[in-house]
């Protein structure tokens, strides 16, 4: 059984939340015994080390939040399920919000994924030869999918390894990778 202390100044807000728990089947614990710890605050979060935190908060917190190590993010008004779930989810050592928040945690991605300007660096046409080396396949074998002389397809590669500047395959796959031009 996960046991859980609720870290929350509001004592009706905290009791709601006690209650959830309970009827979930969590045991409730002091912070200092806590597997997971539910918070309300940022501030109040990054206090506890070595422990799962999930926050009671908005979307608007979120990257800050993943960024600060906090394992979930839910809203106040979330039901019982959604909060035995995302409690579950942190104590297994993983990161869990509402799928309906994951636009504001692309919108806080790091400058190295891609810019606006990395989305026109290739063709369509480059961006499926490039997806199709990034699966580990030979020129012959991308000219017989695409349906295109072998000639064709080395044209392509050219192309894809002078517009990222890479000086390999394989170097313009992982920049790819890192861009967000393709995906594994």
């Amino acid at each position: 059984m996960t046991r859980v202390a609720v870290v929350v100044e509001q004592p009706a807000f905290r009791a709601g939340l006690e209650s959830m728990l309970r009827e979930s089947g969590f045991e409730l614990a002091p912070e200092e015994e806590a597997e997971v710890i539910i918070s309300d605050t940022l501030e109040r979060a990054a206090e506890f080390d070595n422990v799962a935190v999930v926050l009671i908060g908005d979307a608007a917190l979120l990257g800050e939040a993943l960024e600060a190590g906090v394992r979930g993010v839910i809203p106040g008004n979330s039901t019982t399920d959604e909060l035995a779930a995302v409690v579950q989810a942190a104590a297994a050592g993983l990161v869990a919000f509402p799928a309906a928040n994951a636009a504001a945690l692309f919108d806080a991605r790091p400058a190295s994924a891609m810019s606006p300007a990395d989305a026109g660096v290739l063709s369509p046409r480059e961006l499926e030869v490039l997806q199709m080396m990034a699966e580990g396949l030979a020129n012959k074998e991308i000219a017989w999918r695409m349906g295109i002389s072998e000639h064709t397809v080395k044209f392509h590669v050219a192309s894809i390894l002078n517009r990222l500047d890479a000086g390999s395959r394989t170097q313009a796959v992982s920049m790819g990778l890192r861009r967000g031009l393709i995906m594994l």
